[in-house]
């Protein structure tokens, strides 16, 4: 009898945990309200949201971003608007507005925008990330 008491006082506690952690405040962003500066040279980035495991970055980009790496961090790109050409690992191919790329640690990676406005992205990377891991290919 103990024991399914116990069992039942711990099915419940862990209810009780879930119901509080599903009470946390939700935070959220609207994209379309994040402007860059009216006049801008090269990159815009905003921060969006980071702790130890991941960091997100909204990002405007003009012209063309210089071939670079990341010795710890992976990354995701979510092109919202624009289109470039980027080249990854010495393979060029088109991103435009809807694609998802994922840019493998130690991967090579340089955009050229193509586009009239700029290249608004959202960089998602992995672990935490505050810009010291960005090497730039000479």
């Amino acid at each position: 009898m103990k024991t399914v008491f116990l069992i039942f006082f711990l099915m419940i506690a862990g209810c009780i945990t879930v119901q509080a952690q599903s009470t946390e405040p939700i935070t959220r962003k609207n994209l379309e309200a994040i402007k860059p500066p009216a006049s801008f040279d090269g990159v815009y980035t905003e921060r969006l949201w980071g702790d130890t495991l991941v960091t997100s970055f909204l990002m405007f980009i003009k012209g063309k971003l210089a071939v670079h790496y990341h010795d710890e961090h992976s990354e995701h790109v979510y092109v919202l608007d624009g289109t470039a050409e980027m080249t990854m690992d010495g393979r060029k191919f088109t991103i435009k507005k809807g694609d998802f790329i994922f840019i493998p640690m130690g991967a090579r990676h340089s955009v050229n925008v193509t586009s009239p406005q700029p290249l608004k992205i959202i960089s998602i990377q992995a672990p935490w990330f505050d810009g010291r891991d960005r090497i730039v290919v000479k």
